[in-house]
């Protein structure tokens, strides 16, 4: 099985807490950071800290940390492209906890969080609105008031009220939250992806406004109002889902992935050392063309050492796909290619490999392209969801003895577990052995939901 060469992994926080979060990536930069990965990276030590800062798109600029010591002490650290920050065991041994947060952009706007200690606190605007209300700050100038002015006896006072705070923002946004998926989950210490989904899809969606002790959350694509509350009521607040936008659908490069075929009978010692053709998308499919578009077609069978040259080129009038590849040593008949697709919802079950055609196929018998072979085309063989067919295999061979909870820390749950499967291919456990193919499809499965995916 393994890991298939295309597969990214999130370098995100995993610490898990009462909520399990997904959230912040956003409309400028979500699908670029989601182009770049697909599973966990492991959990920081305990005696870091760790998180994301993001405001329905990752934060660029910096992030300051300042402790309850007397005299107050205070860190900095970078913002990374994904939004993810990290203070080292070594940068907070000599700080006391809990630490006020303070994420700065580069055009000088800041949102703010608290860390009770190490391990894992995001900052972006639920985190924000929930500092407002424990400190009884009016507005983002408060706060910022607060961050500079704070010492020991109110920081101390803040990592009690600031946990209800939390709370009363999860119970006053349910509705609105509950529309991407998102009610129920933490935005301090939870599990963040950058998929659109879930709290990430709220923050990419809903703007969120803090002045003069009111609260506002408009549709960030038609501008409407979507809620309002005083600052020191939230569970007052109004509620507006008729104008809430609906919720973007957003899926991992290679969310489908369509087997192709040389069929035909090529002359006596011949093969093929050169191949260019021209596929037809069906209606609802597309392939990535972000930062991992090279990994768009994958080269398999007795063309697996064939290179993949230029990037494939998707054609934005007739969503037809230019795909050239060369191979010194050749390739003969069979699998040869496999077109990693992107799909909508609407499409992902009701399409099959028959839906896609090549044309314009060309073939040559040396890297020159001076000899021209005939008699042989490209056929569409298959077209499979990996992440959907992990999930029917999870169904029938795992959920008798395990299950996906990110709060279970136990053996017991397959959460974040994708890549410990590789080592079960072709051994028995729990008396089921499973194929390497079938193993890569529960990996699809369990990376795709263990970094906040839906998978029908």
């Amino acid at each position: 099985m393994g890991k298939h060469p295309y597969r990214i992994t999130l370098a995100l926080c995993t610490a898990l807490a009462a909520f399990s979060l997904a959230a912040c990536g956003g409309s400028s930069s979500g699908v670029a950071a989601v182009s770049q990965t697909a599973g966990q990276s492991q959990a920081p030590a305990a005696s870091d800290l760790s998180g994301i800062a993001a405001v329905g798109r990752p934060l660029s600029g910096a992030i300051y940390l300042s402790d309850a010591s007397f005299p107050t002490q205070s860190l900095s650290a970078v913002i990374n492209p994904d939004g993810s920050y990290s203070f080292g065991a070594s940068d907070l041994a000599t700080l006391k906890a809990p630490f006020l947060m303070k994420a700065v952009d580069n055009s000088g706007s800041a949102w703010y969080s608290l860390a009770p200690g190490a391990g894992t606190a995001n900052v972006n605007p639920l985190t924000t609105l929930a500092l407002a209300m424990a400190t009884g700050s009016a507005d983002l100038q408060g706060l910022s008031d607060s961050f500079g002015a704070h010492n020991a006896a109110t920081l101390n006072v803040l990592s009690s009220t600031f946990p209800q705070a939390l709370l009363r923002v999860g119970t006053a946004l349910q509705p609105l939250l509950a529309v991407y998926g998102g009610s129920g989950r933490d935005p301090l210490a939870g599990f963040y992806a950058l998929n659109r989904q879930g709290l990430d899809g709220f923050l990419d969606q809903v703007g969120i406004t803090i002045s003069q002790g009111q609260v506002t959350m408009t549709d960030k694509t038609s501008l409407a109002t979507v809620f309002t509350a005083p600052l020191a009521n939230l569970d007052a607040g109004r509620v507006t889902l008729s104008a809430l936008s609906a919720p973007a659908t957003f899926y991992l490069p290679g969310n489908a992935e369509l087997t192709l075929a040389l069929q035909g009978e090529l002359p006596a010692g011949t093969l093929v050392r050169r191949a260019s053709f021209t596929l037809q998308l069906p209606l609802g499919f597309t392939v990535d063309s972000g930062p991992s578009a090279v990994n768009t077609a994958l080269p398999i069978g007795s063309a697996a050492l064939s290179n993949v040259y230029p990037v494939p080129a998707l054609s934005a009038t007739d969503n037809q796909l230019s795909v050239s590849l060369s191979s010194l040593d050749g390739f003969g008949t069979g699998n040869f290619l496999t077109i990693r697709c992107l799909v909508s919802s609407a499409a992902l079950l009701a399409t099959g490999a028959q839906d896609f055609s090549s044309s314009v196929a060309n073939f040559y018998s040396d890297i020159y392209k001076n000899v021209r072979l005939k008699g042989i085309s490209i056929v569409p063989v298959s077209l499979v969801f990996p992440s959907h067919e992990g999930k029917a295999l999870c169904a029938s061979f795992c959920a008798s003895c395990h299950n996906l909870s990110s709060s279970d820390t136990t053996t017991a749950s397959l959460f974040g577990k994708g890549t410990k499967l590789t080592a079960l291919a072709g051994t028995r456990h729990h008396g089921v052995v499973l194929s390497a193919i079938q193993a890569g499809y529960l990996t699809e499965y369990l990376d795709a939901l263990s970094s906040g995916q839906v998978v029908y």
